[in-house]
């Protein structure tokens, strides 16, 4: 194969996911890698509509700026590797009672984050599944130690009626924010 074409890869940056620009970037070079062999050369047509973007820039395989840029914009807005993540979805088939629940775990947590960075409750990207409904929490910290006692005051937080009746799920550093 000599030819490969990218179709629409813009659909990536607009995920709600810090790692959307890795993802892309890692993707185009898995796509690079294929187009052409040994002594065939090969080409790789990109579409998008925003060019400018800043993945396009660091294609040459040779070029390390990419992964040098991304860890200075993670270390800039406390993302992994410098900061550990937990993301806390709750679901419920009453939507009212599903926002609450987050707000009380969110009321709970916040006044004792001793630093750590608690984002306000809100709904899910995909709001809806399966007739429940789904709020989520971000919690960042600079140590496993303080998200741990993080995640346990959340847990506790809900009492055994209300824990059996909403779907709760903590998700530790996180792959996906979906």
């Amino acid at each position: 194969m000599t030819l490969a074409g990218v179709i629409n890869i813009d659909n990536m940056f607009s995920l709600p996911d810090f790692r959307n620009s890795e993802r892309a970037y890692q993707l185009l070079l898995q796509v690079a890698g294929r187009a052409g062999r040994a002594s065939k050369k090969g080409r790789v047509i990109i579409q998008t509509n925003a060019p400018e973007v800043e993945v396009f820039r660091h294609l040459n395989c040779a070029d390390s700026g990419f992964y040098e840029t991304e860890l200075i914009k993670r270390r800039t807005f406390n993302y992994p590797p410098y900061y550990k993540m937990c993301r806390i979805t709750l679901s419920h088939a009453k939507e009212d009672k599903v926002r609450a629940a987050a707000f009380h775990i969110y009321d709970t947590i916040k006044p004792r984050s001793e630093g750590a960075e608690i984002f306000y409750p809100a709904q899910a990207p995909i709001y809806r599944i399966a007739n429940r409904y789904r709020y989520g929490i971000v919690i960042k910290t600079r140590t496993n130690q303080e998200m741990t006692r993080l995640i346990s005051m959340a847990s506790a937080s809900m009492d055994e009626k209300h824990r059996s009746e909403y779907r709760v799920k903590f998700d530790r550093d996180p792959q996906f924010f979906m």
